[in-house]
């Protein structure tokens, strides 16, 4: 017979255990209801009848007093029992239970419990989970806590590591959530027969390990814990059950590869040894970056074929209802006081943990820690605070698994990283530029195929590469947003780190994008005011070395030089290189900065000291251009007086440039006045002839409209426009059709959606009237 105590299962857990059993026993399916506030009802059991037939009362006191459970059921259920007249009262507890005290229970409670049968205590549960193994399988972390198992586990174990002594092992139970990742997991180690578990930090690859190596030593297999690919070898037995877990398993040997001839040979031909023995199983783990440094470095390991075996950890395969039962979980079994788990069940904060982008398991472990919450900071900005500095997660990983090579290109990526992604072949030239820069004035000595080599590392532990076939092109990004946090935390922890970074930069994107001297709020961007002075010495001494994404050199000197510094350190310069700018030929991104740069001197009410005939500056602006998108932003301009006045002069001086200027306009909207007029949703939507010519007729009112903020008063264009309704309305018909046609798929999205969020907030007792949307 089984002997579990339930300490691994948390509240929630165990209510669905005893669901489960019941259900079995009494052959009925019992309905659960909300942890909390219950009336005095957690399971229950309707007919038409009486819709409370049976009701159940599940009290998880593992490691409580009996006379606990009493006056809990003497002073506070028994009157929600009298309300509720049930024709059958159960009561399941966590607590042993001797023949004396399931009479007590009974006297407590009478007359509603019929019988001493209707009270199950550990015992009576332990005889159930007997008799319907197929639920005991079920709850894994229960199976694995049993004292049977335990014994296996630990019998197999190596003797005196810490990593196997019991408390450890019950401890991670109790935090584990079995999920998809585990059960893939599963599959691939049992196929074949070892397994490569890799993932940024903290993500739970050595949770995962242990979890798959305490269900094997469950079954028998002896473990080899490897440190060192020796322990391994020499621990090999022939026609023997065994497990050899490595963790880590090149984080200490990465640089020996190149020294030593036999390692990597021995590594390739272990794993190819315990591929052809089925009673051996081989789990290994390592930070996706250390793999593919030593990949790089070892032509045997790199052809071992790891990656046919490899179980790549990520967050996103974690569903909300995964992160909400690790959260949970955590702050079940920790010893967080109880204001403060009630910090986070209340008001939805749960929510804001869960939907974080930087959601981490490890970053759960660190605030459910009470040693890690400061006595005298609020526990929402402490969960806040760890939430929006990961650097605890990626700092270690960072400072002692990162190559050279790889920090410098982080630090390239980081400084290139204005939009989402950075083209490769910039990347590579800013990479390069840093260590021509390392080999002048360090001694450094470049390797060949370098930023190969180091893309390799980094790729799936830090960054990203990306193929886009539309434009034939290959980018690269952060692999997830938190490597940025951490990178902005850091440097501007190390500023003059960075500023090698601005002395080697090769492009004016690495000035423009990631450094302020004025506070930036909410910008992952690095505060320089200190260095104000050195930032600006800096910046004018590398000018003439820079190159430019958008190919006007002149454009990017401006921008870098108004975002930075004060305009009476810089007049001169500006005004100089808007003189020598040629404008004549602009393509979308010239034109935004060259906007940009036009509200700048009106903002600062310098408008007199632009260089550029503002006639020539707005006829060049309208040539041609590509949406109505810039032609709001130029809009945007006529909001200051000194650009809406200059257009009157223009019309009333200079007739032929005017005209130019009104020309540009008129053949813009000859061009894109259709596309103007579809880009609404409502004309999108529209499913009958008059709402549609409603929707048409006020799109053209506003185009008239930006016509006369940006002085003109020409609407030829609209007036001769014909909109095609008909062919408009058999579009929204199509769109509505295929949208009918795949509700069946988004229904199920939905509604496996809706179900895991009710059931999130079943989980944390919120009330389902009471969830904020915003929140999920």
């Amino acid at each position: 017979m089984t002997n579990y105590n339930f300490t691994t299962l948390n509240d929630k857990e165990f209510e669905e255990l005893a669901r489960d059993l019941l259900s079995r026993k009494l052959n009925i399916e019992l309905q659960s209801f909300r942890t909390g506030k219950d009336k005095g009802i957690d399971l229950r059991y309707s007919t038409v009848s009486d819709e409370n037939e049976i009701v159940v009362q599940v009290k998880h006191y593992a490691g409580s007093k009996f006379s606990n459970l009493i006056s809990v059921l003497k002073n506070s259920e028994y009157e929600k029992i009298e309300k509720l007249k049930p024709k059958q009262y159960i009561i399941v507890t966590s607590l042993p239970l001797n023949p004396d005290e399931k009479e007590t229970i009974k006297s407590t409670l009478s007359p509603f419990i019929l019988s001493t049968n209707d009270i199950y205590g550990k015992e009576s549960l332990n005889t159930l989970i007997s008799d319907y193994k197929d639920v005991e399988e079920k709850y894994y972390k229960l199976w694995l806590s049993s004292t049977t198992i335990l014994t296996r586990i630990l019998k197999n174990g190596i003797k005196g590591r810490s990593e196997f002594v019991q408390s450890r092992i019950e401890s991670k139970l109790k935090i584990f959530v079995q999920n998809e990742t585990y059960n893939d997991a599963v599959k691939v180690l049992n196929k074949r027969n070892f397994i490569l578990i890799t993932g940024a930090p903290g993500i739970g690859k050595s949770t995962l390990a242990d979890m798959l190596t305490y269900q094997l030593l469950a079954k028998d297999f002896e473990l080899t814990y490897v440190r060192a690919i020796e322990d391994a070898e020499e621990s090999y037995l022939e026609d023997k059950q065994q497990v050899f877990l490595f963790d880590d398993f090149l984080g200490t040997i990465t640089l020996d590869l190149t020294s030593s001839r036999n390692l990597d040979a021995s590594i390739s031909n272990f794993i190819q040894r315990v591929k052809n023995d089925n009673k051996k199983r081989l789990i290994l783990t390592c930070r996706t970056t250390i793999l593919n440094q030593a990949k790089e470095k070892s032509e045997k390991l790199n052809n071992s074929k790891l990656d046919i075996a490899q179980h790549e950890v990520k967050i996103q395969d974690y569903s909300d209802l995964d992160k909400a039962k690790i959260l949970y979980n955590h702050l079940y079994f920790s010893d967080l006081t109880q204001p403060h788990k009630n910090v986070i069940f209340q008001n939805q904060f749960y929510w804001k943990i869960i939907k974080h982008r930087n959601y981490n398991p490890r970053l759960i472990e660190f605030f459910t820690d009470i040693d890690r919450v400061e006595d005298n900071e609020q526990y929402d900005v402490t969960i806040t605070n760890f939430l929006e500095n990961p650097e605890k997660i990626w700092e270690k990983s960072y400072e002692n698994q990162t190559s050279e090579e790889g920090k410098i290109l982080l630090a390239t990526l980081f400084s290139l990283r204005g939009y989402y992604v950075v083209n490769e072949q910039q990347l590579k030239d800013a990479f390069e530029s840093r260590l021509d820069y390392e080999v002048k004035f360090n001694n450094y000595t470049k390797a060949s195929n370098i930023f190969r080599k180091t893309t390799k590392e980094l790729h799936d532990a830090f960054i990203t590469r990306v193929i886009d076939a539309k434009y034939n092109s290959i980018e690269y990004r952060f692999l997830n947003p938190s490597v940025e946090d951490f990178l902005v935390y850091y440097y501007n922890l190390n500023i003059d780190i960075y500023f090698v970074v601005l002395e080697a930069a090769s492009y004016f994107e690495q000035f423009k994008n990631k450094i302020s001297t004025e506070q930036p709020a909410d910008r992952k961007v690095l505060f320089v005011s200190e260095n104000y002075t050195k930032l600006l010495s800096l910046f004018t001494r590398k000018i003439g070395d820079l190159k430019s994404y958008s190919g006007i050199l002149e454009l990017d000197i401006v921008i870098c030089l108004i975002q930075l510094f004060k305009w009476s350190d810089i007049e001169s310069l500006v005004v100089k290189y808007l003189k020598e700018c040629s404008i004549d030929y602009l393509d979308w991104k010239n034109k935004k900065d060259l906007v940009f740069i036009l509200k700048y001197f009106a903002e600062k009410d310098i408008v007199d000291y632009f260089p550029i005939s503002l006639n020539h500056v707005f006829i060049k602006l309208t040539e041609n251009i590509q949406s109505h998108y810039l032609l709001s932003e130029i809009q945007d301009l006529f909001l200051f007086e000194k650009y809406s006045e200059f257009v009157s002069k223009m019309k009333n001086s200079n007739v032929e440039e005017f005209s130019n200027y009104r020309n540009n306009i008129k053949e813009f909207w000859g061009r894109e006045i259709d596309v103007y007029v579809k880009d609404d949703w409502d004309v999108k939507k529209a499913d009958n002839l008059e709402d549609l010519k409603k929707v048409v007729r006020s799109r053209i009112k506003d185009a008239i409209k930006i016509n006369k903020k940006i002085g003109i008063y020409n609407y030829i264009k609209f007036k001769t426009y014909q909109f095609d309704y008909e062919k408009q309305l058999n579009e929204n018909l199509l769109e509505k059709e295929a949208n009918i046609k795949q509700r069946g798929i988004k229904i199920n999205k939905i509604q496996h959606s809706t179900n895991q969020r009710a059931e999130i907030d079943r989980l944390f007792n919120y009330e389902p009237n009471k969830i904020n949307d915003e929140l999920i």
